[in-house]
């Protein structure tokens, strides 16, 4: 029988699906939205394998209770269960690289601040941490994975989990939070407190669709989407780079002349069947929401 939270853990569940929710709630550009469903076709070109919002939402309902309980001794399975739980809800991957970030982060200590104990929780990781995510990525089909020469995913590891994301983190933003100590989500966070949209004395979103569209619109300019990357290759990664650069240079989403470039983006993402999904910059949203909900740098009325 599944014990019921404390307290602490009651407000981590809270702000794992508010930060799930608030993501795939925000109609970002190429990324599953309320707007935007992605699906295939089989041969008779009828769809299958559609993703949609609320695919997401039932993924983070899944899972938010799951996270909330791993200790710094249960990373790894942790985010196993985690991925069993979402698939028990939907039939594709949803949440992988959600999960990868988030559970480390809801790791951390509640008498430790984020930057201050996450190099712990990671430098900890074991063999057996290894060993879990690695049967929760087989479990989660991600698109795009590829083969490695070293620690690949269809073997068994032999590293520490640390190690092991070392190995991909220079083709894979993901596992380079691992390495880094989650610099590229701490900045992200950075970003939002100092977004026009964020209340600089209380934390409040004014608009959290538009400041999360934003966000995305910053990380896609700022680091080429390893999703991408990885399913279509660097040449279209750094178009998309481009084109979001030219939206924010166009003052989106103040200037009205802003919309041709978001326009272009936007369609250029939703091109070629959805492979052009930026799925990195969306997990990298959550993970940076959940860390503002946590610190108090964020905050929804």
């Amino acid at each position: 029988m599944v014990s019921e939270l404390t307290a602490w853990q009651q407000k981590l569940s809270d702000w794992v699906r508010t930060a799930c929710y608030l993501e795939v709630s925000a109609p970002k550009p190429g990324n599953v939205n309320p707007e935007y469903s992605f699906s295939s076709l089989d041969e008779a070109g009828v769809p299958r394998d559609v993703a949609t919002v609320e695919d997401f939402l039932r993924s983070a309902d899944a899972i938010c209770d799951v996270a909330a309980r791993v200790t710094p001794q249960t990373v790894g399975s942790t985010i196993l269960e985690c991925i069993r739980a979402t698939r028990l809800v939907v039939p594709h991957n949803t949440n992988l690289g959600i999960v990868l970030l988030l559970i480390p982060l809801a790791a951390v200590p509640e008498s430790s601040s984020l930057q201050d104990g996450i190099e712990r929780i990671l430098d900890d990781l074991t063999v057996d941490d290894s060993m879990a995510v690695y049967e929760a990525i087989r479990l989660a089909a991600p698109g795009g994975l590829g083969n490695a020469d070293d620690q690949d995913v269809s073997n068994s590891p032999t590293l520490p989990l640390r190690d092991c994301m070392r190995l991909a983190s220079e083709r894979d933003t993901i596992a380079m939070q691992y390495v880094n100590a989650y610099q590229e989500v701490f900045r992200a966070v950075d970003w939002l407190e100092n977004s026009p949209w964020i209340d600089s004395k209380t934390g409040g979103m004014e608009s959290a669709s538009t400041c999360i569209t934003w966000l995305a619109l910053r990380l896609l300019q700022s680091i080429p989407d390893t999703l991408i990357i990885r399913k279509c290759g660097v040449e279209v990664a750094t178009e998309a780079r481009r084109l979001a650069d030219q939206v924010l240079v166009n003052g989106w989403p103040e200037q009205p002349s802003s919309e041709a470039a978001y326009e272009a983006l936007k369609k250029f993402l939703c091109e070629d069947g959805h492979r052009r999904n930026p799925g990195t910059t969306a997990d990298l949203i959550v993970a940076a929401l959940f860390c503002g909900l946590r610190s108090g740098r964020l905050r929804l009325d």
